[in-house]
């Protein structure tokens, strides 16, 4: 993968070459082989998980020392209020928010209902 000293993997995005998620793209699937990929965006280490298991060992098990996301420009947007983006107090605080929803048992129940619904989807879709 073609990189720059001081831009690192972002020079072909800011160039206007590729889009952010082709670029992406591009870092994830150079290393198909690997459980994880680092590669620097500008001055700013950012890490690719790859493997199923390691992604569940870092944002369930080891939370607490991965809480940074990447950043986005206008983080009041209502659609970025999410974990994937929130850092630091407001990630910890919806995270306890959400923590009672996704129990086993919860997920369990709502296993049967996600299978009816993407049922529904695809007749409706391939009708």
């Amino acid at each position: 993968m073609k990189t720059n000293y001081f831009l690192g993997i972002s020079y072909d995005y800011l160039m206007g070459r590729v889009s952010l998620e082709k670029m992406y793209e591009n870092i994830y699937e150079a290393n198909p082989n690997e459980p994880y990929v680092g590669v620097y965006n500008v001055l700013e280490p950012v890490l690719f998980l790859r493997d199923p298991e390691l992604f569940h060992q870092i944002t369930v098990r080891d939370f607490s020392h991965f809480r940074a996301r990447q950043h986005t420009s206008d983080i009041s947007s209502i659609l970025m209020k999410n974990l994937a983006f929130l850092e630091g107090k407001d990630w910890k605080t919806m995270r306890q928010k959400l923590l009672p929803t996704f129990t086993n048992n919860k997920l369990k129940r709502m296993c049967v209902l996600v299978e009816e619904c993407a049922d529904l989807l695809i007749q409706h879709r391939f009708k």
